[in-house]
C-alpha cells in the first residue's frame, strides 16, 4: 500500500479559501470619514493584499505529484492572527462616529474578507477530520477519508463566490466514493489495484482543477477588494450598474460535453447587494437555451454556465467537424439594461474526437474514453446475435447463446463466447488497422457502431467494440491501455478475479483451432495476448495469471514509458458508477 501512503497528501489539498472584491465606479460626497475609520480601511486594504499573497503562495507551492509542501497553507495561528486583524478593522468601522459616505460598503468588504478566513478555517478543519478518519488501509482508508470529507464539506457555508466550487466538490466526492466501494468489494487482483490507484489520481486531477480555478478567482477578488477599499479611502464610493466579464469555450468535443464543468464563465461585479441579472446562453444547433436569474452579492459573482443539450432527435449530424457559435447575454433584471453580450465562434468537433486533456473549464482523463462504450447499439446487438450462432456450431449445441456468466463458474464458456464474438466481428468484415495512438495528443476514435459500419478500426476502437459486446452480454471487461496499444481483459466468471487478455488486433479472425486441445496455445488462434518472457519463450495468458505475472506483463508492454504510469486499466463496469455517458447521435 505504499502507493496509497504516497497519495494521502492529496486529501489535505482539497479547496482553498475565499475573499471578496469590488470595482470602482461613481464618486460621492458626504460627511467626513473619521480618522480611526481611515486607519481601519487603510489596514484592511493592506490585509486584502496580504491575503492575495497568501493565495498566490498557495498556488506556487502546489506540487501536482504529491500534494502540498509544508508552506502551502496557513497554520491555525496564522489564521487566528488574520481574523484578529480584520476583526479589529471591522470593530473600528462599527464604532466610528457618524454615518459617512462609504461606511456600509467598506464594512461589507471587510466582513467578506473575514468570511474568507473563516472559510479557510472550515476547510482546514474538514481536512483534519478527514485525515483522522482513516482507521483501515488501502481502499478502505480512502473511503473513510472521502466519506468524512464529504460530511465535513456539507456543513460548510461558503462565501457566495465559491458556492459553485463547493457544490462541484460535493458532486465529485460521492462519485469517487461509489467507485472505490465498487473497486474494494470486487475481486482482489492486480487489475483492481491498478484501477484503484487510477481512481485516486482521477479524483485528484479533478480536485486540482477546481482548486486552482478557485484560487485564481480569490486572487482576483482580493486585488479588486484592495482597489475598492482604496477608492473609499480617497472619497470615491463604488456604484452604478454591475460589470461583466465573459469567458467562452473555443472548442467542444461533443461526446465529452457531459464531462465539462462549464461552457462559459460569467463574472459579474456588483457594487451593492441590490442587483439581479438575467443570464441567457445557447450553443446554436447543439444546446437548449439556458436562462436563469441570479441575485448578486456585493463584490464578485462567479457563474459557470453549461446549457443542456438538445434532445437527441434534434441534434445535428455530428460525424464531421463544424463551426457554430455560443450566444451569451447578461442583462440587468430590474432595468433591462444589457450589461454584456457576445456571439463567440466555437469549433464543434465530430462525435469521434477524443481529447485526453482539456484546459478550458474542465478536464478529461483516460476514464472518459468510457463515453465511447455503446453496449446498447444495434450493431453491437447484431454482433452478439450472430456470435450465438457461431457458438452453437462450434460446440455442437453445448453452448447456444451469448449468455455471459449464466454458465456459472465455467471459464471455458466465457472463452468460447469471447472467441465467437471475435469471429462475428470478423464475419461482419471488420479488420484491424495498424496504427498507434498517443496519450499526449487528441485522437479520432470511432464508436463501436461506426467501427462495424466502416468495417475497420484501430486497436483502441476494436477494443471498445469488443468491450461493448461483452458488456451487452453481461460480462465484465476491462480495457488495458499501454503506450500506443489497447487490449481487453475479461473476467473468467463473475467474482473470479482471473482474466483472459484478449488481443483484438487478430482481426480478421478465423476462430478457434478445433484440431488442438484447448490446453495448447495454438488452440486459441491468436485470440489471447502473448509476450516474450525473460527466457525468450512465448507466454500465453491463461486463466490463472498471478499478480506477479500481470506485473511482469505490464512492465513488458509499458516498455519503459511513464505515460499514466506505463499502463492504465479501465474497468468498464465503472461507466455507470462514474456517470460517464457519451452521445448517441451521429
Amino acid at each position: 500500500m505504499t502507493r496509497m501512503k504516497r497519495l494521502l497528501p492529496v486529501f489535505t489539498a482539497i479547496l482553498v479559501v475565499a475573499a471578496i472584491f469590488g470595482t470602482l465606479a461613481s464618486c460621492s460626497s458626504g460627511p467626513s470619514m473619521p480618522g480611526d475609520a481611515k486607519a481601519a480601511i487603510d489596514d484592511a486594504a493592506a490585509f486584502a493584499d496580504d491575503l492575495a499573497a497568501h493565495f498566490e503562495g498557495y498556488m506556487q507551492s502546489f506540487d501536482t505529484e504529491n500534494g502540498l509542501n509544508e508552506q502551502s497553507s496557513a497554520s491555525k495561528d496564522d489564521l487566528d492572527q488574520y481574523l484578529s486583524r480584520i476583526q479589529a478593522d471591522i470593530d473600528a468601522i462599527e464604532s466610528s462616529q457618524g454615518i459617512w459616505v462609504g461606511r456600509e460598503e467598506a464594512l461589507i468588504a471587510m466582513k467578506n474578507l473575514k468570511d474568507a478566513v473563516n472559510y479557510e478555517k472550515d476547510i482546514v478543519e474538514a481536512q483534519k477530520t478527514a485525515s483522522s478518519a482513516a482507521t483501515g488501509e488501502g481502499s478502505v482508508a480512502a473511503m473513510e477519508i472521502i466519506d468524512a470529507l464529504y460530511g465535513a464539506y456539507k456543513k460548510i457555508d461558503p462565501p457566495d463566490c465559491l458556492r459553485d466550487y463547493l457544490d462541484n466538490t460535493l458532486e465529485t466526492l460521492p462519485t469517487i466514493y461509489s467507485a472505490l466501494i465498487y473497486n474494494a468489494t470486487g475481486p482482489d487482483s492486480t487489475l483492481s489495484q491498478f484501477t484503484y490507484t487510477e481512481l485516486l489520481t482521477w479524483w485528484f486531477t479533478k480536485q486540482v482543477a477546481y482548486d486552482n480555478e478557485c484560487t485564481r478567482i480569490l486572487i482576483k477578488q482580493c486585488n479588486e477588494s484592495h482597489d475598492e477599499l482604496a477608492s473609499i479611502l480617497s472619497g470615491k464610493v463604488p456604484g452604478g450598474s454591475p460589470t461583466v466579464e465573459l469567458d467562452i469555450i473555443d472548442e467542444i468535443a461533443p461526446n465529452l460535453y457531459q464531462s465539462l464543468d462549464s461552457a462559459a464563465l460569467v463574472g459579474v461585479t456588483s457594487y451593492d447587494g441590490n442587483h439581479n441579472v438575467n443570464v441567457e446562453a445557447e450553443i446554436v444547433g447543439f444546446s437548449q437555451k439556458f436562462e436563469q436569474k441570479y441575485k448578486l452579492a456585493q463584490g464578485y459573482n462567479y457563474l459557470p454556465i453549461k446549457p443542456a443539450l438538445l434532445p437527441e432527435q434534434q441534434l445535428p449530424n455530428l460525424a464531421n467537424n463544424s463551426t457554430t457559435q455560443m450566444n451569451v447575454k447578461v442583462t440587468d433584471a430590474d432595468s433591462g439594461e444589457v450589461l454584456a453580450q457576445e456571439s463567440h465562434s466555437i469549433d464543434l468537433l465530430s462525435i469521434y474526437d477524443f481529447k485526453w486533456s482539456n484546459d478550458e473549464f474542465g478536464a478529461t482523463a483516460a476514464f472518459d474514453i468510457m463515453a465511447w462504450l455503446r453496449p446498447q447499439a444495434d450493431e453491437v446487438n447484431k454482433i452478439n446475435r450472430e456470435a450465438a450462432d457461431v457458438l452453437g456450431d462450434w460446440t455442437n449445441g453445448q453452448y447456444r447463446t451469448i449468455a455471459g456468466y449464466q454458465y456459472g463458474t465455467d471459464a471455458l464458456a466465457t472463452l468460447y463466447q469471447v472467441a465467437a464474438i471475435q469471429k462475428a466481428i470478423s464475419d461482419n468484415g471488420v479488420v484491424y488497422v495498424m496504427d498507434n495512438y498517443s496519450y499526449k495528443s487528441d485522437q479520432h476514435v470511432l464508436t463501436p457502431d461506426a467501427v462495424v459500419q466502416k468495417k475497420q478500426g484501430l486497436c483502441i476502437e476494436t477494443s471498445l467494440l469488443m468491450s461493448s459486446c461483452l458488456m451487452s452480454a453481461g460480462m465484465h471487461p476491462l480495457i488495458i491501455l499501454s503506450p500506443g496499444h489497447a487490449q481487453v481483459a475479461v473476467e473468467t466468471y463473475s467474482g473470479s478475479g482471473n482474466y483472459f487478455l484478449i488481443e483484438t488486433t487478430t482481426l480478421p479472425y478465423d476462430g478457434l483451432n478445433l484440431k488442438l486441445s484447448e490446453t495448447e496455445p495454438a488452440f486459441y488462434n491468436g485470440l489471447l495476448a502473448s509476450a516474450k518472457t525473460e527466457t525468450g519463450d512465448r507466454y500465453y495468458w491463461t486463466l490463472n495469471g498471478t499478480s506477479d505475472e500481470w506485473e511482469t506483463y505490464f512492465n513488458y508492454i509499458s516498455d519503459g514509458s511513464d505515460e499514466f504510469g506505463g499502463v492504465f486499466v479501465i474497468d468498464c463496469n465503472l461507466q455507470p458508477v462514474m456517470g460517464i455517458q457519451g452521445l448517441e447521435n451521429i
